[in-house]
């Protein structure tokens, strides 16, 4: 055994795609490590494995004075999942595993659950100066607003400027570790040479799965739906597509905001194929497999990048459906042979040909079904678990517990 592993992430019955992750790699990590996890005051704590140990934040003092702690790992991504964990991260150092490198949406739900500007005030100031503080938070009446409007609107500033809160979140932590190249270039970017080290750590995939269901006129998208993920091209790509392949169908799979569903209904509807769209909504594991199962190919576009690892493309990897991802960020990483891609501002006349030629041709289906089981297999998360615990072995244990 290394020695006992505190591992800071949110835990289902969360609904956090990096929760589910976290109970992937712990499977593995708990063979040779001791794990216990800290989850979000508030939260729900069911110890994934009877061996792991499942604390909340509030507990951590007591806790750390009767455990021997060797090593932290913060599981960070850009969600209200995530706001107690720069203030841990400063007090404690560790090793940061970064979901996602452009931490907008994170630092403005921290100052939203707080009902204080001043707390995104002081991460703009410390980042961009005092100039910059006045361009993203003047005349936006946070404590009066929702606080979903409050959020999206801050991240909508911050996006829209180029700006970047990482640093104020990782800066004290001893390691970041990315998922891929794009995403460790983004972060030495940001936190330049005098900030934590910066390693690449396989992402993990789930187990393989076989179907005999595929219903090759099924085209679904996986995950959050929303605009940066193209979903308003692919509805428009999969009306075009429609005219040439009679009967074919699209599913939304996964959570929605029912004002983008809304919208994006209003669109099918314009487009003559309101009847063929699926808006599924969040989904249990065993739903959300049948929907993979099922599905002929998945069509997975990003607009922009923040850095992150797609979970939703690896779970189709490992399902053994076609999947087209848009050439940007940790996608275009992916081997040619795995996936189709478009570009990332492919229109939609572009997309419903990739459609219509993946739909037509079952050789070429196969071939991307079993590339991307190969692919899937050679980054499990047996062994994105084994270069995570090599990475927390090469660096010295936290600064204090």
């Amino acid at each position: 055994m290394n020695g006992h592993l505190v591992i800071v992430s949110p835990l289902p019955p969360t609904r956090s795609g990096i929760a589910d992750y976290t109970v992937g790699l712990i499977e593995h990590l708990r063979s040779s490590w001791h794990v216990t996890v800290v989850v979000e005051d508030g939260s729900v704590a069911v110890p994934p494995f009877d061996d792991v140990d499942v604390i909340h934040a509030s507990s951590w003092g007591w806790y750390s004075v009767s455990a021997q702690i060797d090593r932290i790992l913060w599981c960070v991504g850009n969600s209200m999942f995530h706001t107690h964990v720069e203030p841990g991260i400063k007090a404690h150092g560790g090793v940061v595993l970064a979901h996602d490198v452009r931490l907008n949406s994170l630092c403005a739900y921290r100052a939203i659950n707080r009902r204080d500007p001043s707390t995104l005030v002081d991460a703009i100031r410390d980042r961009y100066g005092d100039a910059a503080t006045e361009i993203f938070v003047r005349n936006l009446p946070i404590t009066t607003m929702s606080p979903a409007a409050a959020c999206l609107e801050l991240r909508r500033r911050l996006d829209a400027s180029g700006a970047n809160l990482l640093r104020g979140v990782v800066q004290y932590a001893q390691s970041v570790l990315v998922h891929s190249a794009s995403a460790q270039a983004l972060v030495d970017g940001e936190l330049g040479e005098h900030g934590p080290l910066v390693a690449q750590v396989p992402f993990g995939h789930p187990p393989l799965s076989a179907s005999d269901a595929r219903d090759s006129t099924l085209i679904s998208t996986f995950g959050l739906v929303a605009p940066e993920k193209g979903d308003d091209v692919l509805l428009e790509a999969f009306a075009i597509a429609r005219r040439s392949i009679d009967g074919l169908r699209l599913a939304y799979v996964g959570p929605v905001d029912p004002q983008r569903q809304a919208d994006l209904s209003r669109l099918a509807e314009e487009r003559r194929v309101g009847g063929s769209v699926t808006f599924t909504g969040w989904l249990a594991h065993e739903h959300f497999d049948d929907w993979l199962s099922r599905s002929g190919a998945a069509i997975q576009l990003r607009v922009t990048d923040n850095g992150e690892s797609s979970a939703a493309v690896a779970a189709c990897l490992s399902a053994g459906v076609p999947t087209v991802v848009s050439e940007t960020g940790a996608l275009a990483e992916i081997d040619d042979a795995a996936v189709m891609k478009v570009k990332a501002c492919a229109r939609a006349a572009e997309l419903a040909e990739v459609i219509v030629s993946l739909v037509s041709d079952s050789q070429q289906r196969a071939a991307k079904s079993h590339s991307g089981q190969q692919y899937a297999t050679l980054r499990s998360f047996a062994v994105a678990a084994e270069g995570i615990s090599r990475a927390l072995c090469e660096i010295p244990r936290p600064r204090s517990v």
